[in-house]
């Protein structure tokens, strides 16, 4: 989870307990973390939000400046909070180009089983390719019929235009 601060009440103005909350870490570059289960809160120094929007939202968008941040965001969150299970890659299929600001990615799981989920809002197919950190999720199988192909530790998929794909990870045996 990426955030500023905790929410303290929920939609409904009940208040939350974080049960289980360690206490912050300081890491590299101002990042603070907190373990919560198995997963970690990176709490940034700044807002990288208003840099994303402002290269996304450029005219003519700058895609390569903006895959370089969001590779960069990702590298302080690895800093801080460990490695990612997952780090993709998207390749428009239209013309070849990297993009990043329109497909999303998620991985859940338990230590038996992942699902990972990506969705597409781009008008042209595209290519995701995650690296895989965790040498015990390389076996997928897809929710579809469409292939998806894991070579060494690199998952590959094919989104079609606006389109998504669900794939059940097992743990290897």
């Amino acid at each position: 989870m990426l955030c500023d601060r905790l929410a303290t009440r929920t939609h409904r103005a009940q208040p939350i307990v974080w049960p289980g909350l360690g206490e912050p870490t300081a890491g590299p570059g101002g990042a603070r973390t907190r373990t919560l289960g198995e997963g970690r809160i990176v709490f940034l120094p700044e807002n990288p939000e208003p840099a994303l929007e402002a290269l996304a939202e450029a005219e003519p968008p700058d895609a390569p400046a903006l895959a370089r941040q969001v590779e960069l965001l990702a590298d302080t969150i690895e800093a801080s909070a460990g490695p990612m299970p997952l780090r993709i890659t998207v390749r428009d299929l239209a013309d070849g180009g990297t993009c990043v600001d329109t497909v999303l990615v998620g991985l859940r799981g338990t230590a038996d089983q992942r699902l990972l989920v990506a969705v597409s809002h781009r008008a042209v197919p595209v290519e995701v390719s995650g690296d895989l950190r965790d040498e015990a999720w390389r076996s997928w199988k897809a929710h579809d019929s469409l292939p998806c192909t894991v070579q060494g530790t690199v998952l590959t998929l094919h989104l079609a235009p606006r389109g998504h794909r669900v794939l059940f990870g097992e743990r290897r045996q």
